[in-house]
């Protein structure tokens, strides 16, 4: 055999299964680290968003009682003045649900409007809803949860709100107050510690039909008021854990009443003390004791 045909041979050769296996297990090695960069950027960018958007509405809550007598916004329940607008710039009637929930409070003092209460990963649904101009669905469902029970008040609730009162005499509806003035932070001057109370945090919702981690507007406490606890974190249960949706790596973001905003995972979020006042006051991190005068 000559010298060119036997270099024939050694060209048409091709590669060795070895040379294979090694070849296919770098491009292997290649497309992990590339998927684990493509994830960590993905999540840093959901990070940062869900950041900038609790600090934007951390801001506008902070800065409502400037044009409402010192007093914060209700969580729930009609205002003492003032009207609230849905799409459109339509009023919303008082006694709409819509109305007395505090996202289309908000959303009235946003640059961006009801667009502002959700994240980037939430905006086809927000579209969704702005395409039925459905001011229930945006009024129930957006990013983030408003610690409604002890920042602002749940004035629609008969058991938990900051209103509420013992009746002497169910005849005459007259009693004592059943909970003291800082049970619920209403206004700024009753805050013991700003910087340690949740206003806005991560939250997930079961409630829209067809759609997944959409938020809901209410965050539970872990112990609240009215006797109930959270239980063990279920992703598919979004109630187990008072709606808080642990989205990031095991954590929520979180926005304070000092305007800041940092991740809690959940060890920290079942501390009282970053929901309630009175947990603040007397250092008591599983605090029960509501009555307490």
């Amino acid at each position: 055999m000559s010298n060119n045909t036997h270099l024939q041979t050694q060209s048409r050769r091709g590669f060795s299964l070895i040379e294979l296996l090694a070849a296919i297990a770098v491009v292997g090695v290649l497309s992990s680290l590339t998927y684990a960069v493509t994830v960590k950027v993905t999540e840093h960018a959901a990070l940062t968003n869900e950041s900038a958007v609790a600090r934007q509405m951390v801001s506008a809550f902070l800065l409502y009682p400037q044009d409402n007598g010192g007093s914060f916004m209700r969580g729930k329940g009609t205002e003492p003045r003032g009207s609230v607008t849905g799409f459109h710039g339509e009023t919303l009637e008082p006694g709409e649900e819509a109305a007395m929930r505090w996202p289309w409070k908000l959303a009235n003092l946003m640059n961006d409007g009801p667009l502002g209460l959700f994240i980037s990963d939430h905006h086809d649904y927000f579209e969704y809803l702005s395409a039925r101009q459905d001011v229930y669905g945006v009024s129930l469902t957006p990013s983030m949860g408003l610690n409604l029970t002890f920042v602002g008040g749940n004035f629609r609730s008969s058991t938990v709100s900051p209103e509420a009162v013992i009746y002497a005499d169910r005849r005459d509806r007259v009693g004592s107050p059943k909970f003291p003035y800082d049970y619920c932070v209403t206004r700024p001057d009753v805050a013991y510690n700003p910087s340690e109370l949740i206003v806005f945090v991560s939250t997930f919702s079961e409630y829209a039909e067809n759609w997944e981690d959409i938020g809901f507007y209410s965050a539970n406490p872990p112990i609240s008021p009215d006797g109930v606890h959270w239980g063990s974190y279920t992703e598919s249960i979004p109630s187990s854990m008072g709606y808080v949706h642990l989205r990031h790596n095991d954590q929520a973001v979180v926005a304070m009443l000092d305007g800041s905003v940092s991740l809690m995972g959940e060890e920290e979020l079942r501390d009282m003390r970053h929901w309630s006042n009175q947990a603040i006051r007397y250092n008591d991190e599983n605090y029960s004791n509501f009555t307490r005068q």
